[in-house]
């Protein structure tokens, strides 16, 4: 019997995991084997904007080649009369991928948290407890299911699985980023997230069509390394300054071919020639495989979680932490885990007025219109989502 479960491979479920073992919970974590997972499909919960933009600082650089400089060997470029093609973005990322993940390691280790490997999937529950098992992927691409691992009895599910960012698909890539499209993009489909990170060389002319936190991390990040950025999305925020990027918040309505070079026609006529599109798809909970209809826990169109104050779900013994919470805003911070897992071991009559008790606190709360019972009654699998 465990105190706690965290369910995620995330950074943010690591750190919740060595929390909740400081705090003298008994803890066990389960990690998803494609969690660090870079390709050109997908990019896996492991992977943040902000691990995307640490690449580009000072200290991870290669000792001999400052930013700048470092910006240029990107391109593929000679800097000082030397080849600098082993120091591309995706063998930084690689390599600091692997950094965090043993470092990740050795902190679960540290802390005496029991790590077990598969895909969490939730089995049962009763009042006191909740039966979660590490599954077994039969096939990575279509998602079945195989052979469960070990049965774990938790008191907590804690679920911070994360989110992914959906492949692009061309059919649908402006109606689900910029609204209703009138034109048909030519045959010409913008690169995915994980086709751009991939990539051998950084483009001279970036345009990023998306509003999310990767849409912004990729326009800095390229900018950082020497391309000239510009960034479109209809809800992008107001800036209190300029910035090193163009930016503009308009719909697309088409993409066309000109040569080497692609042809953006937005909302307002305007027409932005660059290099390279990419195009960066709203992000996915990756609840699909999770099981949690079973609790009767629902989300939205996009594996969201709806949580209270406190990160409880409809489930008084699940809980939600990180980019898996689509409400409230403040639970995807990483600040959420300690104030979360102090307040789930303080007893009941320290709690705070009108927090004791689940659902009633959630109902205090308008549920959204997104929120319905038919989606948690077949959850989707975020590979197959539809754009």
């Amino acid at each position: 019997m465990y105190d706690c479960t965290v369910a995620g491979g995330t950074a943010l479920a690591a750190q919740a995991a060595v929390a909740a073992a400081r705090l003298g919970l008994r803890t066990a974590i389960i990690e998803p084997p494609n969690a660090w997972e870079l390709s050109a499909l997908r990019v896996g919960p492991q992977w943040t904007p902000e691990m995307l933009e640490l690449v580009c600082q000072r200290e991870d650089s290669p000792t001999t080649t400052d930013r700048s400089d470092f910006g240029r060997s990107v391109s593929g470029r000679s800097v000082s009369g030397r080849t600098t093609q082993d120091h591309t973005l995706s063998r930084r990322l690689a390599r600091l991928g692997r950094h965090k993940a043993i470092q990740q390691k050795r902190d679960l280790q540290a802390a005496r948290v029991d790590s077990f490997t598969g895909h969490p999937r939730v089995l049962g529950a009763d009042s006191s407890s909740i039966v979660i098992a590490a599954q077994a992927m039969q096939s990575q691409s279509h998602g079945a299911v195989g052979e469960s691992g070990p049965s774990l009895v938790t008191r907590m599910l804690l679920v911070a699985t994360g989110s992914i960012v959906a492949p692009v698909r061309q059919e649908s890539t402006l109606a689900a980023f910029h609204g209703k499209s009138n034109e048909v993009t030519s045959g010409v489909t913008p690169l995915s997230l994980g086709e751009l990170l991939l990539s051998a060389t950084s483009p001279r002319t970036l345009a990023v069509l998306g509003s999310n936190s990767w849409a912004e991390a990729v326009a800095r990040t390229y900018t950082e390394l020497g391309s000239d950025v510009v960034l479109i999305g209809r809800r992008l925020p107001q800036r209190s300054g300029p910035t090193k990027w163009r930016e503009y918040r308009l719909g697309v309505s088409g993409i066309r071919g000109r040569g080497p070079l692609r042809e953006i026609e937005l909302c307002s006529g305007e027409r932005v020639l660059t290099e390279q599109v990419v195009c960066s798809s709203p992000e996915v909970g990756c609840t699909g495989d999770l099981g949690l209809s079973l609790l009767g826990i629902e989300t939205d169109e996009c594996g969201r979680l709806w949580c209270d104050a406190a990160g409880r779900t409809w489930h008084s013994r699940v809980y939600a932490v990180g980019s898996v919470v689509g409400f409230p805003e403040e639970l995807s911070q990483p600040e959420a885990v300690t104030r979360l897992l102090e307040g789930y071991c303080r007893p009941p009559r320290h709690r705070a007025a009108g927090s004791s008790s689940h659902p009633g606190g959630m109902a205090r709360v308008k549920s959204p219109k997104w929120l319905s019972a038919a989606k948690a009654s077949s959850p989707q699998d975020p590979m197959t989502l539809e754009q």
